[in-house]
């Protein structure tokens, strides 16, 4: 028995030092969003609050019957997919292929499901970094869909994401990447990007507080 118990406690130690690493891994949802605060997040971590929780209940439903419907479509899809162009990576909730197109869907739960959501314009550059790293790697035609949803699916946002030129796009990112990159190498936060989500964000008291040292 104790025998057992040290295995396990010896494999959960690993998976501990695998999280501590992965905090500081550098994906497209980490240089969507404002800088400073993913790199908070890697640094301090986040406090999963009930919304999240019924958000992440909610994504798993949605997802797994969304995807039965799109093979309905004559789709084949691919949940948490993979894309990669360089340095920029990330998993894209689901990438649908059909005979001669492409979809790359993102999926977000939000009691705001609106494009006034302050949080509006991550969600969109998130898709078009997937969208550009899609059209880069892979022959297809390929675009974004944004889906934000309301927890209850009571109403919706759908929003399409087409990208004409993703080099100028993987350009963007790939100077977000280098920003984020250089702010864990120094240990010193990057530049806050003010806006409206400042309002909601989790880091927000502590944000304040280092631009006034």
């Amino acid at each position: 028995m104790d025998e057992i118990s040290d295995k396990i406690n010896q494999i959960i130690s690993r998976i501990k030092d695998i999280h501590t690493e992965k905090k500081k891994d550098i994906t497209i949802s980490n240089i969507a969003g404002c800088l400073r605060a993913s790199y908070y997040r890697a640094q301090m971590g986040k406090e999963v609050s009930e919304k999240m929780v019924l958000g992440s209940e909610n994504h798993a439903f949605f997802q797994r019957h969304f995807k039965e419907e799109m093979a309905r479509e004559g789709y084949v899809c691919h949940d948490e997919y993979e894309l990669k162009y360089g340095k920029i990576r990330g998993r894209a909730d689901m990438v649908c292929e059909g005979d001669d197109d492409g979809i790359i869907f993102e999926f977000k739960f939000t009691s705001v499901p609106y494009k006034s959501n302050p949080f509006y314009p991550f969600w969109y550059r998130q898709l078009q970094y997937y969208v550009s790293v899609a059209k880069k790697t892979i022959e297809r035609e390929w675009v974004g869909v944004l889906i934000a949803s309301a927890f209850d699916l009571s109403s919706w946002l759908v929003d399409v994401v087409n990208i004409q030129d993703p080099d100028s796009v993987l350009d963007m990112a790939n100077e977000r990447y280098e920003q984020l990159a250089r702010a864990f190498e120094t240990n010193s936060p990057p530049l806050p990007e003010k806006g409206r989500w400042c309002e909601l964000c989790g880091f927000r008291s502590y944000c304040f507080n280092q631009r006034l040292v």
